[in-house]
């Protein structure tokens, strides 16, 4: 969520109504801090009143590159042989590094099925108008690279503009820090535009599946990574993707991810393996992460664990079956912490897990900001002893959390919640927004200690079934919708309620059967604020509660 003033000074002299944003600032600079509190919402959240923040989406490599059509000229061939070749199909190379070895820009090698005993690696870069390209020559039968030895990556790619396309990785095995895909700098020059395509990453022992690090404009994209198991000398993280320092504008799209003794990805930043990292952000720390349309589930931490990244968009992916492990006590989905900044999640499935989703962390660092936003969190279990939590965050500066829904979070209870803000002295939040959320047959709705929220607006939220009990806890206390919507802090009379008496408390009446459309006449129907950074279609009478705008 990168932070936007409004051009106010002018509007606050006139008295005009708060405009659309002008003009950017960040979130990490302190006056822009300044200006955020002064012009946040001061406790509710009001029609026709908008909150002077918005997100924004990390931004996409450049994959034109990915386009280039090669001339007949250029093809050369790979197939498996003790002797070597000339490329050419009566000839071709006899091992995938000879071909490494001699293509140049503007050549793709097609490579024969079979199972390649080999660490490779790249020698030459192509360029921004001939890039080099790896492929497999029947994308239904993938040649299959095992690691010859198990101190180097199956494979490591340490020039710019290349393509591979089409291959299964397998190892190395335990015990070993080398991935088996590795996007890297090569000597002092970061790596540039490189595309992974239908790569097939499994059973490996080491870092994670694939690893970037000082890459720009690389893309992931169409793979299946699975079974990454650090087990020597003991269990320990192996992850399915790790985007490390140096990494910008990467995208992973389109992706299947599970069983990793680690997260599905991790977004790791310069320092955050020190034992005490420190408070701020690094150049080198990873930016422009987009997570799009994966399919991630039952890895041993969480799905997407996000550091001291900033400007990472996680957005309509599936996550699901993560529950306590011995690598994790909470089986959480997503974790963001240490030094993260502009993190948004958006439109993602979140399900048949114990917590949600998580951001802060007492030990390490100090998240910026960060947006929730349509995001559709059900079927929500405890684990053990764990409770269950649909969305928490503290420590932090700023969190919305907005046109989300949240259902079936069990058990029932005050030990269950769809949100909590606050919690204590180490989660304390400066500034945070909730408003258009459904909450239904989950617990406790709303968890707020407002010792240790330094401002909290919230409005137009609706609040179905919550097995008889009060759906807030305010400070520990269970706590009515009305009480909450009268209650004045400190100064009495000042007029500065919460809640602005736009949330309800009813069935929000979902179709069954959907992924959370609304009946008609359903009270969620048209009933949302206006959210400044509105990029969806709209029906009459205007947006609605909850994560699924339901149109005729």
């Amino acid at each position: 969520m990168r932070g936007h003033i409004i051009a106010i000074v002018s509007s606050l002299i006139s008295g005009a109504a708060f405009a659309q944003p002008t003009a950017p600032f960040s979130f990490s600079e302190e006056r822009g801090w300044q200006l955020a509190e002064l012009f946040w919402p001061d406790r509710c959240v009001e029609y026709g009143r908008r909150i002077p923040v918005h997100a924004s989406r990390a931004e996409l490599p450049d994959t034109n590159f990915l386009s280039y059509a090669y001339s007949p000229a250029d093809v050369k061939y790979v197939k498996k042989s003790m002797s070597s070749g000339d490329g050419s199909q009566l000839n071709p190379w006899g091992s995938i590094q000879e071909a490494m070895d001699h293509l140049s820009p503007g050549q793709i090698a097609y490579v024969y099925p079979d199972t390649y005993p080999e660490n490779v690696e790249t020698k030459i870069s192509g360029l921004p108008t001939k890039p080099i390209r790896l492929a497999a020559l029947d994308p239904a039968n993938r040649p299959i690279i095992t690691a010859a030895v198990n101190n180097a990556p199956v494979m490591k790619i340490q020039h710019s503009y290349w393509i591979v396309d089409g291959f299964e990785l397998k190892g190395p095995s335990a015990p070993t820090t080398d991935s088996a895909l590795v996007v890297t700098k090569t000597v002092g020059v970061n790596t540039e535009y490189v595309a992974l395509l239908n790569i097939h990453a499994h059973d490996g022992g080491g870092g994670a599946g694939v690893n970037f690090g000082y890459v720009k404009h690389a893309v992931l994209r169409n793979s299946t990574i699975h079974d990454f198991r650090k087990t020597l000398p003991t269990l320990d993280d192996s992850h399915g993707v790790l985007v490390g320092p140096g990494s910008d504008h990467i995208l992973i799209e389109g992706n299947e991810s599970w069983g990793n003794s680690g997260d599905s990805v991790q977004c790791q930043g310069t320092n955050d393996l020190l034992a005490n990292p420190p408070k701020d952000i690094q150049p080198d720390d990873p930016k422009n992460v987009t997570i799009f349309n994966n399919h991630y589930r039952s890895d041993d931490e969480n799905a997407v664990d996000i550091k001291s990244c900033q400007s990472v968009t996680v957005r309509d992916n599936n996550f699901h079956s993560y529950v306590p492990s011995a690598r994790s006590t909470l089986g959480t989905v997503i974790v963001v912490h240490y030094n993260a900044d502009n993190v948004l999640i958006e439109g993602n499935e979140i399900w048949d897990s114990n917590w949600g989703a998580s951001v802060g962390s007492i030990q390490f660092g100090q998240v910026r900001s960060i947006t929730f936003r349509r995001n559709r969190v059900h079927d929500l279990r405890p684990g053990g002893s764990v409770t269950t939590l649909g969305f928490r965050i503290g420590p932090a500066e700023a969190a919305i959390v907005y046109n989300n829904t949240f259902h079936g979070l069990s058990p029932p209870d005050a030990s269950t919640s769809a949100v909590r803000i606050g919690n204590d002295s180490n989660e304390y939040v400066r500034l945070a927004a909730v408003f258009n959320n459904i909450v239904h047959e989950a617990g406790a709705a709303f968890k707020y200690h407002l010792g240790y929220i330094g401002k909290l607006a919230t409005g137009s939220n609706l609040i179905g079934a919550t097995s008889g009990q009060q759906p807030l806890i305010i400070n520990y206390n269970f706590t009515p919708l009305a009480s909450w919507q009268a209650w004045q802090p400190p100064p009495i009379g000042s007029n500065k309620n919460f809640d602005c008496g736009t949330t309800l408390t009813s069935d929000p009446q979902f179709v069954p059967g959907t992924s959370y459309r609304l009946q008609p006449g359903s009270p969620a129907q048209g009933n949302a604020i206006w959210p400044e950074d509105l990029d969806f279609a709209v029906c009459v009478p205007g947006p609605d509660i909850g994560a699924v705008e339901t149109c005729p």
